[in-house]
This record gives C-alpha cells, structure tokens and sequence, in this order.
C-alpha cells in the first residue's frame, strides 16, 4: 500500500517558533497540518518505504549543504482559495538541489514550476489574500536558514516529520 511524502527542509528551533506562530496567526481555519518547513517537493505516493528512504540517504550524501535567505513574499490562488509564503531572494542553489532531488525520484509527478517555499497561510478566501500577503510583508520577515539536512515527512493522521537525511 503506498503512502503521502513529501520532501522538505526543517526549520531552525528559534525559527520554527517563530514562523508557527505566524501560520497560525493567519490561520484561523486551522488548517496547517505539518510542522514549519520548506517545501522542496510537492506531496507524491511511493510504494515501497525501504527503497525511499534508501534512495534519499544516498542521494544526499551527496549534495553539498549551503545557506539561502528568504525575504520574499509570494501568493498563488487556486479557483476556490489562496495561499501565501516566503520564497527565496536567489532560487538558484535551492533550486539545483530540488532539480536533483527530483531526478532522483522520478515517481515524484511534476506539476509545473514548483518553487520552494515556506507557507505561511494557505486556504485563504480570495478576497483576502492580497490583504494577508501585504500584512505578511510588512511584518519584515526574514530567514537566513543554513540547509545542511532535509527531512522526509510522512501523512499519517496529519504531516510529520518521519526521517532526516544530512547532506555533505
């Protein structure tokens, strides 16, 4: 039987506070199921949990750690809701690793452009995401993150982080 994935990268303790707290302050539906984290992949179903974390484990003990900072604030709308995140200033490091990633795990279905981000509210009536994103700018956010792991989360009842894998 196959199980919901997706890839992505944990955020610091002192940020994770901090970036909890926003997503639910601008989540009053309650909907956030997964720890705070940047998202490198969209959710895919993989049959065969051994040979995921196999394949993970050796793919990123080969990828070079680095540093990225999120300062920008994005939105995407959907036909019934939106959603607004953090994306990074320079997408090109972070983007090379996800490319990899995604070569490595080809059952991953692409779905268009796919950028790494950190929601900060998702669900969001259309009539209110505009007014979201620019309260969210001018909080000033930022995020220096050093990414020298990326975790594994598994949907169970909801997102949890289920297996790290450090990177060189």
């Amino acid at each position: 039987m196959s199980k919901q994935y997706f890839v992505g990268i944990e955020l610091e303790e002192k940020d994770d506070r901090l970036f909890s707290l926003v997503k639910r302050q601008f989540n009053a539906k309650g909907n956030l199921i997964s720890p705070a984290h940047i998202s490198l992949t969209p959710s895919f179903e993989f049959f065969d949990e051994k040979e995921l974390i196999e394949r993970l484990k050796n793919w990123a003990s080969k990828e070079n750690g680095f540093e990225v900072k999120f300062e920008k604030v994005g939105r995407f709308v959907q036909p019934k809701y939106g959603t607004v995140f953090m994306y990074p200033e320079k997408t090109e490091i972070i983007k090379k690793l996800q490319n990899s990633l995604i070569n490595n795990l080809k059952e991953i279905e692409q779905i268009g452009e796919f950028v790494p981000h950190l929601t900060l509210a998702q669900r969001v009536d259309l009539d209110k995401v505009d007014k979201i994103k620019n309260e969210i700018e001018m909080m000033g956010l930022k995020l220096n993150l050093k990414v020298n792991k990326i975790v594994l989360y598994k949907k169970e009842k909801s997102w949890e982080k289920f297996e790290e894998f450090f990177l060189l």
